[in-house]
């Protein structure tokens, strides 16, 4: 009887021993030298902080060493590349801010950066904080960056939802979903990215949004078939004075568009027989924009191809120009247009 009561004894001294606050973690070192020291818990959003933090400052004591170089390198790089090669910098906690590790004296946290028609890939950002019991706070000890090739979102349903909700997007999932790599949807209300009625996916691996689908009445210009178009018919505005005195390629500097004003075309810094080509394709009112270019192309018997792999918009293609004695001919896809100054 004597031993259970001592072994109780002692189970109720170790309970009120390792007993610890909501707010607060206490370690076992501290209890050991007679001295209590509470860590307070750092959130999720905090350790978000910190990587922001260092990003307007890479200086600041609440980064570690390494960390803070790698950080420098990485501003210094995005000087370089315009922006193209820096930090995660557009990042959507909204939409996901997840704790990946949650121990004592450290916390990981994962946050995107979605893929975008510029130049975005599509990033994760998994950040790590440590308490520094020194200087008894949370610093920024680590960052990490996966791009979606390496380590894919695998985008749910409700985290598309917030980003649409983000975006100020009313959406209504599609009811027939093919491809699991995506998610469709329709915007049923009017936004200044998407007019209503637009039909667009998302790329659950990337975030990367594209049209599926505009509306019928903003598409039909786009889509209207251009057989035999020649130079003499009235394809160019009559409003646009035509010239007619083209004899080089010299001749053909300068912007050039359709009627309609859906396709622009741009040829500079001409040498020889190269210019730089730039086009693009003015898409539902111009709220979607393809770009090609500018690219360097080099004519040969008034003529030149190209083969896009990306117009922006995850979309490849082909074009060919034509250059013609009052003006030029695009080829898009098998489709002819014809442009003029």
């Amino acid at each position: 009887m004597k031993k259970i009561v001592v072994l109780l004894l002692f189970l109720l001294m170790m309970s009120l021993v390792g007993c610890t606050s909501k707010e607060t973690d206490t370690t076992n070192d501290s209890l050991e030298s007679g001295k209590e020291v509470k860590i307070k818990k750092i959130a999720p959003d905090e350790v978000l902080n910190l990587y922001y933090e260092a990003l307007e400052n890479p200086e600041s004591e609440n980064v570690a060493d390494e960390t803070r170089e790698e950080i420098k390198q990485l501003l210094k790089r995005s000087q370089e590349t315009l922006g193209e090669e820096g930090p995660p910098n557009e990042l959507l906690p909204e939409v996901r801010l997840k704790v990946v590790d949650n121990a004592m004296f450290g916390k990981k946290v994962e946050v995107l950066e979605f893929a975008n028609e510029s130049y975005k890939t599509g990033r994760t950002l998994i950040l790590k904080a440590i308490y520094d019991q020194k200087l008894e706070k949370w610093i920024l000890e680590d960052i990490e960056i996966l791009k979606a090739s390496d380590k894919p979102f695998l985008l749910t349903w409700k985290e598309v939802e917030k980003f649409a909700s983000l975006k100020g997007l009313e959406i209504l999932k599609s009811e027939h979903q093919q491809d699991p790599q995506f998610f469709q949807f329709t915007v049923i209300n009017d936004n200044q990215m998407y007019v209503k009625d637009s039909i667009l996916q998302i790329n659950r691996e990337n975030g990367l949004v594209s049209f599926v689908k505009i509306p019928e009445e903003n598409e039909s210009d786009e889509e209207t078939p251009a057989t035999d178009v020649s130079p003499d018919e009235d394809s160019v505005s009559s409003t646009t004075p035509m010239k007619t005195n083209y004899s080089n390629l010299k001749d053909y500097e300068g912007k050039w568009q359709d009627s309609k004003g859906i396709y622009y075309l741009n040829v500079k810094n001409i040498s020889g027989n190269s210019a730089d080509i730039s086009f693009d394709i003015c898409s539902n009112n111009c709220v979607q924009i393809k770009s090609v270019g500018p690219v360097t192309l080099t004519f040969s018997n008034n003529t030149v191809s190209h083969h896009y792999e990306d117009d922006g918009w995850g979309n490849s293609g082909d074009f060919t120009l034509t250059l013609q004695p009052d003006g030029i001919i695009v080829n898009v896809n098998g489709k002819e247009i014809a442009l003029s100054q």
